[in-house]
């Protein structure tokens, strides 16, 4: 974890489908005065496709 300012950089391992897929992702959020996330920014992939799934699947 990296944090300057009002921004925060985390790398994290992303544990998908019950622990079967593993992925490493990071994410960069941006906070303001009032410590509310202004801006949200992340990277990794989806290795079990979840972005593509119907929520009401």
């Amino acid at each position: 974890m990296v944090a300057s300012g009002d921004t925060v950089a985390l790398e994290m391992n992303s544990i998908w489908d019950e622990g079967r897929a593993v992925a490493t992702a990071a994410v960069v959020l941006t906070f303001d005065d009032d410590g509310m996330i202004v801006s949200d920014h992340t990277y990794g992939i989806d290795p079990v496709g979840a972005g593509e799934r119907d929520p009401r699947d």
